[in-house]
């Protein structure tokens, strides 16, 4: 038998996830709502005040700043680019948790790392570019090299400009491919 649904089993599922993760309060909410689907799923009767309960929770939990959408956005914006995670993938992984875009920004430019530091810590990451452990020997694999970088940073958000100086910096001569 299951315990019912009741704003105090929501808080202390609240309390419990945030003493493991750090989050935004759209991702504590968006938590919490998949918690009341699965509870709807399993059979149990949720109570009509549910939604309310959530949001009187994630007040609670900013009141007692457990949940601080600022401090999140940095961290994340920190951890992200650390990781070598261009400025439009933060933007749109934040986004997802609820941050604004602009509060993104704010803290982006905080950053001492420009996006094609992130490019190159990108290119670190994965060994491609100037850091792979095996380098191509003929004209025809530097080519070939060369576009599967730019497409994978490409695909990785960065623009095409960016890419092109993050693979010169990584220090690899390859030919300037006017493709």
């Amino acid at each position: 038998m299951t315990k019912p649904m009741t704003q105090k089993r929501l808080y202390n599922i609240t309390l419990f996830y945030l003493s493991k993760y750090e989050a935004s309060s759209e991702k504590v909410r968006q938590m919490l709502r998949r918690r009341l689907e699965k509870a709807v799923f399993n059979g149990e009767e949720i109570p009509v005040e549910a939604p309310q309960w959530i949001e009187n929770i994630i007040q609670k939990m900013i009141t007692l700043h457990y949940i601080d959408d600022s401090r999140y956005t940095e961290n994340q914006v920190r951890i992200l680019s650390s990781q070598g995670k261009s400025e439009n993938f933060i933007i749109c992984k934040l986004q997802q948790s609820g941050i604004s875009a602009d509060l993104t920004r704010s803290f982006l430019e905080k950053q001492d790392e420009s996006d094609i530091d992130r490019a190159v810590n990108w290119l670190k990451h994965h060994r491609k570019g100037g850091f792979r452990t095996h380098f191509p020997q003929t004209d025809e694999e530097i080519r070939l090299i060369y576009q599967k970088d730019m497409a994978a940073l490409g695909r990785a958000g960065f623009s095409y400009q960016t890419a092109k100086e993050a693979l010169s910096q990584s220090q690899v001569i390859f030919p300037d491919a006017n493709e």
